[in-house]
């Protein structure tokens, strides 16, 4: 559902004038309906069925459109502020709103909750972490000054599959058949839009 976010940002430019031809429809079909393949058919444990089986399905599909909908209005918004400022201005200036937009949540929790034990241990991996959300972020807010911006949003939707792939070769995580059906179509669709843009 979340990386269904690329309807809206497609649709959002029809809006705005934009025409995008056919390919471009067929592609970004490919890519939300290969992203759907990918995680519809992934394994899971009996411990993760019995988590699922317990949570409120309708919580997690409401928060889910939430998500879809904040990605694709961030994107649209980072966009469209680029036609006045540079690109690495816009992105400054949305990491700082997030953060201020986060520390009330943060400074809720106990004192044990904000700096767990061997907090020092892990802090690299969440700098790295860090460090590649304000690169990806500015790298999409970047291509709203180019040709066809939304179609940035729908490469950017593949980052699920992306994450399986990595998972299948560093964690050894088993792929089924029917993903590599949806893997294809997503990287196929991706470099069908690369090379038209």
């Amino acid at each position: 559902i979340i990386a269904a976010y690329p309807v809206l940002s497609v649709a959002w430019a029809v809006l705005q004038g934009t025409s995008p031809a056919l390919a471009d429809w067929v592609a970004t079909a490919a890519i939300i309906g290969g992203v759907v393949i990918v995680s519809r058919f992934g394994g899971e444990d009996g411990e993760a069925e019995s988590r699922r089986s317990h949570g409120n399905a309708a919580q997690a599909i409401a928060a889910a459109l939430y998500s879809a909908a904040g990605f694709a209005v961030a994107f649209a918004a980072g966009q469209a502020a680029t036609a006045d400022q540079h690109e690495v201005a816009v992105t400054a200036i949305s990491r700082v709103f997030a953060i201020l937009s986060v520390l009330p949540f943060f400074l809720m929790q106990s004192r044990s909750a904000m700096l767990p034990v061997g907090v020092g241990r892990y802090m690299p991996l969440v700098l790295l972490v860090a460090t590649l959300d304000v690169l990806a972020l500015l790298l999409i807010v970047t291509a709203g000054s180019g040709p066809s911006p939304e179609m940035a949003a729908v490469v950017a939707s593949a980052f699920g599959v992306v994450t399986i792939v990595l998972a299948r070769i560093f964690l050894h995580e088993p792929i089924r058949p029917v993903q590599w059906l949806g893997i294809a179509m997503v990287f196929s669709s991706v470099m069908l839009l690369s090379a038209r843009y």
